[in-house]
């Protein structure tokens, strides 16, 4: 839900008095399940395919929720002492592709 912020201001648009704040209300919607199985298939399948890097994000088409998102080769943030700046990268939301590239969807 989208918050709201009421407040006065002067002429030159500076914040004088906050009337009120609600704060957005945010829901993760990521699967713990779905993280865990898209993660390990994407591993699995740049490891096949003796590839640089992958990404993949899984949307819940009919309401737009992100239900995983992974990246490979990734890292453990706990425990990120012998990580290299390419698996800290999130290939899935930090690199450009080209449209024809980005949606191939699969039916079975």
């Amino acid at each position: 839900m989208p918050g709201k912020e009421v407040y006065r201001q002067d002429a030159a648009g500076h914040i004088i008095s906050m009337l009120s704040y609600t704060p957005p209300t945010v829901q993760l919607s990521i699967d713990k399940f779905d993280q865990y199985t898209l993660y390990s298939k994407l591993r699995d399948g740049v490891l096949l395919n003796k590839a640089d890097s992958g990404a993949a994000v899984l949307v819940k088409i009919d309401t737009g929720e992100i239900l995983g998102m992974a990246s490979s080769p990734s890292f453990t943030p706990n425990n990120y002492d012998g990580a290299t700046p390419m698996q800290m990268r999130n290939a899935a939301i930090n690199d450009s592709y080209e449209l024809g590239s980005t949606v191939k969807p699969l039916w079975w």
